[in-house]
């Protein structure tokens, strides 16, 4: 289903500010509930980034080209990672373009502020925020960027073991990179500055062992780390000093398991989120491992997902979940229950 523009990025955002301030969004509000029938629901679906153009925006795409030409015309191409910077700038990299968006919160909407290419980066992946720098992965050239948070790159990490560098979670609490690197089966853990600080993944026989990690977690108050290992379908549970503690996990078709799992995050309540590619869902659980809720399925509706990648939370509890192959990021706002 494709969003309507929204109203109130309509002819008076074209004749002050241009389309660069007008963005594909649907401010959903509390429509969508999840569960639909609890009162006090986990989720509710609050709004829709959603680059793709409409039939009902092919005449401000019209007007808009006349004004100010093509270039400024607004869309995501597979967005595939989302965080927000220190001044509360939402930046989603756009994959499919090799850029960035950044948006601006407006009257509790987001807005489009401007785009990004950044030649520098050949194909971005993920980015992570942290101590008013950017960290952005680039799977081609096989490195991280460092940026300062108005995207000039101020340094890299660049590694020889690097096969893969993809996803990136900044843990502000002791300031470490860590970025996974799935064919290598290791996480590598980086200060801001690009110091190397320690590895997961070196354990290659007992239960610590790596074999696919593709994202990771800090829980904010005990600083342990959860690792999402693709084909071992298990979250494994580290030490803030790398030590392994516990995993849970295993591929199945039912809910409760994984089938194509793609990134995990924490809720401030220590609530677990993963995305799966194969269900198009995110399942919720307890840190022992125990199934709390999921919620959305294959589709293109809001609240739907189609192969649902990255997710960010950020400190008011919302949601934000890359679903790159509808071309757009679902913000959710999640309750903790009483």
């Amino acid at each position: 289903m494709q969003l309507k523009l929204a109203t109130l990025c309509g002819v008076a955002c074209l004749l002050s500010i241009g389309l660069n301030n007008c963005a594909s969004t649907s401010n959903v509000g509390s429509n969508l509930k999840f569960p639909a029938d609890l009162e006090q629901p986990y989720l509710t679906l609050e709004q829709v980034v959603d680059g793709n153009a409409s039939p009902e925006a092919g005449f401000w795409k019209r007007l808009s080209g006349k004004l100010f030409g093509p270039r400024n015309q607004y869309f995501l191409d597979h967005p595939s990672d989302i965080t927000l910077d220190s001044q509360g700038r939402m930046l989603i990299v756009d994959s499919g373009r090799g850029g960035l968006h950044r948006f601006i919160k407006d009257a509790a909407v987001w807005r489009f502020d401007q785009y990004f290419s950044l030649p520098q980066i050949k194909y971005p992946t993920a980015i992570a925020a942290g101590e008013q720098l950017l960290f952005i992965s680039d799977l081609q050239d096989k490195k991280i960027f460092i940026l300062s948070e108005d995207l000039v790159v101020q340094g890299e990490i660049a590694n020889p073991e690097f096969k893969r560098p993809g996803d990136l979670c900044y843990d502000e609490h002791s300031q470490r990179l860590f970025i996974s690197d799935p064919p290598t089966g290791k996480v590598y853990i980086y200060s801001s500055a690009g110091e190397q600080m320690g590895i997961l993944g070196l354990d290659e026989t007992g239960p610590g062992q790596l074999q696919n990690p593709i994202s990771v977690a800090v829980d904010a108050g005990s600083g342990e780390i959860f690792v999402l290992d693709g084909l071992a379908r298990k979250i494994k549970t580290y030490g803030s000093d790398l030590a392994f503690l516990s995993s849970f996990g295993k591929y199945d078709q039912v809910p409760g398991s994984f089938a194509f799992p793609k990134d995990v995050a924490q809720s401030q309540d220590g609530v677990l989120f993963v995305s799966d590619a194969a269900f198009g869902n995110i399942q919720m659980f307890d840190p022992s491992g125990a199934l709390l809720y999921f919620f959305g399925d294959n589709g293109t509706d809001p609240g739907q997902f189609l192969m649902p990648r990255n997710m960010y939370f950020d400190a008011n509890q919302y949601l934000y979940v890359a679903d790159p192959y509808n071309n757009r990021v679902q913000i959710f706002q999640y309750h903790v229950q009483p």
